[in-house]
C-alpha cells in the first residue's frame, strides 16, 4: 500500500510539473498528504534560486519557460536520482 501510495503520488507530481500552472501544493497536501515543499524543498531550491522553478508558498511549484528545457532533471528530486 505503501509503494502504491508513492507511486501515485509520484505521478500526481510529475503531472502537475508538466501542466503550465505547475502543482496545486494545497491540493497535493489535500489529496496526498504531502507537504511538497517541506518534504522535497531543500533540493527544488537550488532549481527556484536558478529560476527554473517558480515557488509560490502554499500555492503553487511551476516549471520556469528555462525550466522546461530540464525538466527531467527537476523529476528527479521525486523518484530520489533513480530512473525507471
Amino acid at each position: 500500500a505503501l509503494y502504491e501510495h508513492r507511486e501515485r503520488l509520484e505521478e500526481a507530481l510529475f503531472m502537475g510539473l508538466r501542466l503550465t500552472q505547475g502543482i496545486d501544493l494545497d491540493a497535493m497536501r489535500r489529496e496526498h498528504g504531502v507537504d511538497v515543499f517541506g518534504q522535497y524543498g531543500s533540493e527544488l531550491s537550488r532549481f527556484v534560486d536558478l529560476g527554473l522553478l517558480v515557488h509560490e508558498p502554499g500555492r503553487r511549484l511551476a516549471l520556469s519557460r528555462e525550466g522546461m528545457l530540464v525538466a527531467n532533471e527537476i523529476m528527479m528530486v521525486f523518484i530520489g536520482g533513480t530512473v525507471r
